[in-house]
């Protein structure tokens, strides 16, 4: 989810809106981090144009639909820019840019806010796929370093895992306001019936109800 300023919120929700036909594309340097136009080494749309202060050339032809996912795979996207005039060519090639590993940024503006937009994607470039007299295709897939992630786990026990009279056993309460049961006590058995004896349930993190999977079969 973006966040977005008040006046672009009020066009958004509006039904008529001035929102033009014409995304900006800004591509900007694997070192660089603010993500901002005035960062960027190149910015294209479809047509020449000035937003937020800053010029962008009209060398964009169009892009296919950004593709989004819930799995394990990356979001993507293709862009293609016009070579007609041998400019994007030159830029991969003369001037010695290596595109792959440049971040890219797709933006959408509305005609009336010059300091607002709608970030579509933004992801890492990979090499140009197609280069030809007329056109470049770069591919580019959603800057993220990994979709593997180590999630904390805690085993499926009806026990209580924590540590008796320590600080999550506590509750973040002082051990004086504590039924006096708990206080004398000097262990525990991490049962649910024990921690109930104790008036500290609130604070019990095992699993009474465990789910069982399996296939049984019965005769009738």
């Amino acid at each position: 989810m973006q966040n977005c300023g008040t006046a672009l919120l009020n066009i958004l929700q509006s039904a008529q809106r001035d929102l033009p036909d014409v995304d900006l594309f800004e591509f900007y340097p694997p070192t660089e981090t603010q993500l901002t136009p005035g960062n960027a080494e190149r910015r294209f749309a479809a047509t020449e144009l000035i937003w937020y202060g800053w010029k962008y050339d009209r060398q964009a032809i169009s892009r296919r639909d950004v593709s989004r996912f819930v799995d394990g795979r990356f979001n993507s996207v293709a862009l293609t820019l016009s070579n007609i005039d041998r400019e994007i060519s030159a830029w991969l090639t003369l001037g010695g840019t290596a595109i792959e590993g440049y971040r890219v940024v797709i933006r959408m503006i509305s005609r009336s806010v010059s300091n607002d937009s709608i970030v579509l994607f933004v992801g890492r470039c990979d090499r140009p796929s197609e280069i030809d007299n007329s056109t470049v295709v770069i591919n580019a897939q959603q800057d993220l370093g990994s979709i593997e992630n180590d999630l904390p786990w805690q085993q499926f026990s009806p026990r209580c895992p924590l540590k008796f009279q320590g600080a999550e056993c506590l509750a973040g309460q002082a051990l004086a306001s504590k039924s006096a049961a708990y206080q004398a006590a000097t262990n525990c058995n991490k049962s649910w019936a024990q921690c109930t004896e104790y008036s500290n349930t609130k604070a019990f993190q095992g699993f009474r109800y465990n789910y069982v999977s399996g296939n049984f079969k019965y005769k009738r």
